[in-house]
């Protein structure tokens, strides 16, 4: 049995995708034996400290639910109670190595549908409350042990007497208790309550899917950027007006034309969906080398070490086209196999195309050299 194989609770990435995902919740005991987690909780402490990482405190007081935003100081984490509190930071996989690298462990997922790695720290009692996701997610167990109540419920109706999306009743059809290296899968709209036993560590690894707005906003960012600012919408037959603050019907005609001339073709959409599925959220930077390497020099460096993405870059490709970090590129079939290896081997063959596009992501801190 493979690692995958024992991650998915031994069945085959195509048996899992075919029988489980989005049609049933999953247990699996030890799908990681004796994961104790990719970070300490001293390491989430910290990492709630920083303000290019999304952090949330959430503290239960009897039914009450107070909820904080991050970046935190870290004398105020000192100050915390001994009980019932959670610290959440999303997007662990774009600073910790070791978090992009168990994310990857899911590649039998396309990598467009990757969201990231949230690491919740709770202490005894900790947890947000029962909720659903709109995304597939699987819940891996650190050190600690969490206690989770599931159910596959109608009524998804939200309290509206507190600031978190918790639901107004929820009605748990199963419970288990999560121990070190176990695993808990869940498709969307599944309600679920996670409550830490002791102090635990618990690995998140959500996936995305876009909703019709930002798949909307994505095609009109993409007209912004391509139709040519001279082709302006005028209204050639506007008339003498004694209300002027009335809008004419002419003027919204202008924006029904413009907008039923949108005609995408397949091409234009396959590339809009490429860019949206790329580019990494707003907090993300990256940072290019402190000393770049001369050309020739990255050239010789890159045949004798190799080279592999930087954590928080997303690199994905289509028939016609490379996306990476919001960028299209011609494909470059000797690039191609770093894009799902997110690794370039030494002694690789590339052509000077390659090698182009390759010094290009360098500079740009998208790829690092090994």
């Amino acid at each position: 049995m493979n690692d995958t194989q024992t991650l998915l609770g031994g069945i085959s990435p195509a048996t899992f995708m075919r029988r489980v995902w989005q049609k049933e919740a999953r247990l699996i005991r030890q799908a990681v034996a004796g994961f104790q987690g990719v970070v300490t909780p001293a390491d989430v402490l910290k990492l709630a400290t920083r303000d290019d990482l999304h952090a949330r405190l959430i503290i239960r007081e009897g039914k009450a639910w107070h909820i904080e935003t991050g970046p935190f100081s870290a004398k105020a984490l000192k100050t915390l109670p001994a009980k019932n509190w959670t610290i959440l930071v999303q997007d662990l996989n774009t600073v910790v190595p070791e978090a992009d690298a168990l994310m990857r462990r899911f590649s039998f997922i396309p990598y467009a549908r990757l969201d990231d790695v949230m690491v919740s720290l709770a202490a005894p009692g900790g947890g947000v409350g029962p909720h659903f996701d709109q995304y597939d997610v699987f819940l891996l167990q650190g050190m600690g042990r969490r206690r989770w109540r599931i159910g596959q419920q109608a009524d998804l109706t939200l309290r509206d007497d507190v600031p978190l999306k918790i639901l107004k009743t929820f009605t748990p059809a199963q419970e288990w208790t999560l121990e070190p290296g176990d695993m808990l899968y869940l498709p969307p709209k599944f309600a679920h309550d996670g409550v830490a036993v002791d102090t635990c560590l618990t690995f998140s690894i959500g996936f995305r899917a876009p909703t019709p707005g930002e798949i909307l906003s994505a095609a009109f960012d993409f007209a912004l950027d391509t139709l040519p600012e001279s082709a302006r919408a005028v209204t050639r037959s506007q008339v003498a007006t004694d209300t002027p603050a009335q809008i004419p019907l002419q003027y919204v005609e202008t924006f029904a034309c413009t907008i039923a001339a949108q005609r995408w073709q397949r091409e234009d959409i396959a590339k809009i969906a490429g860019i949206f599925a790329s580019t990494p959220k707003a907090h993300v930077v990256f940072d290019p080398p402190a000393r770049t390497l001369r050309r020739a020099d990255f050239t010789r460096t890159l045949a004798r070490n190799g080279a592999q993405f930087a954590p928080a870059a997303i690199a994905l490709y289509d028939a016609n086209w490379m996306f990476v970090n919001g960028e299209a590129y011609t494909v470059a079939p000797k690039v191609l196999p770093m894009l799902d290896e997110r690794n370039l081997a030494k002694n690789a063959t590339l052509d000077l195309n390659a090698v182009d596009i390759l010094f290009e992501w360098y500079e740009a801190g998208w790829i690092l050299l090994n």
